[in-house]
């Protein structure tokens, strides 16, 4: 008996397992030579099920190594989520945890750099429809 309230309680320990969803991208943000000292986007999307998520940034984007951005910023409905100091041209991949409201507002800046982009995911949990549970138990 007791094995078998061990197993029902791990079979039911996941019952709100969350997954991801995508909630914008990729979208890419380049800069070349020819453009001012910067380059400013705002993207703007609505989250389903408001709450906790993720953005990834991969820096230099399709392009690769030789296009990665040296500084850049971006601003989650008006909270700084990645500064300029979190790029330079060594780093690959960065992943931050974000709160999501309904509506929501991502202005991007990139700076210091010729021929570049970076390519941002912004993902949500997709929170997983209860099971019910097993009959019997």
């Amino acid at each position: 008996m007791l094995i078998l309230l061990i197993l029902f309680f791990f079979m039911n320990i996941n019952n709100a397992e969350a997954d991801m969803i995508t909630l914008l991208g990729p979208v890419y943000v380049s800069k070349n030579h020819q453009l001012p000292a910067e380059k400013k986007s705002v993207f703007n999307f609505s989250a389903s099920n408001p709450g906790e998520g993720v953005i990834i940034v991969r820096n230099g984007g399709d392009s690769g190594k030789d296009h990665r951005v040296g500084s850049a910023s971006i601003i989650l409905n008006g909270l700084e989520v990645a500064g300029p100091m979190d790029f330079n041209k060594n780093v690959d991949v960065l992943q931050y945890n974000v709160t999501f409201e309904p509506e929501n507002e991502m202005d991007v800046v990139v700076r210091s750099c010729r021929d570049c982009e970076i390519e941002i995911s912004v993902l949500a949990e997709n929170s997983a429809p209860e099971r019910p549970a097993r009959p019997g138990f």
